[in-house]
């Protein structure tokens, strides 16, 4: 069985310019506030899960509005995204000190589902479990969205408190 990715493709064209938008907002948090984002050891690795998030999301749209592509390939591509995010997260989150202000866990949730589900989501259409793999997909991209605002938050307006 095979799958129209080009239904998808008002979806991804929504999604890259999202995460355009929050990339932009992500670059005038860390400017306006960035003598306070050096004070925090754990900020800079945020901003970094940030960064690394919005260029998975935008990546995630972009592989997915390529014309005539395979659903299997678009797999490979979504679990390659997924691996790499997740790797460069977990890398920032291991080496980056334990903040009072909020649990590690908490952090890792936010950065890393995002990255553990486009890599699945990958593997699902990889292996043509198409409704899920695109509904992983959906899932990864709220979960990013979520995780970039709520990240933005902090080092736009939680860090001046």
């Amino acid at each position: 069985m095979s799958v129209d990715t080009q239904a998808w493709s008002d979806y991804f064209v929504a999604q890259a310019g999202a995460a355009a938008a929050l990339a932009g907002l992500l670059f005038v948090a860390v400017s306006i506030n960035l003598a306070r984002v050096l004070e925090y050891p754990n900020l800079p690795g945020r901003a970094a899960e940030t960064l690394i998030l919005l260029v998975g999301l935008l990546t995630v749209a972009l592989v997915g509005l390529v014309p005539g592509q395979a659903a299997g390939v678009l797999g490979v591509e979504l679990a390659v995204v997924g691996a790499i995010a997740l790797l460069a997260i977990a890398r920032i989150q291991w080496r980056s000190p334990k903040s009072r202000y909020e649990p590690r866990v908490m952090r890792s949730l936010l950065a890393l589902t995002p990255a553990v589900s486009w890599l699945v989501a990958g593997i699902c259409l990889w292996s043509s479990a198409f409704e899920w793999g695109f509904s992983l997909n959906l899932a990864a991209s709220v979960l990013t969205l979520l995780s970039v605002a709520y990240s933005t938050w902090v080092l736009l307006v939680e860090i001046q408190r």
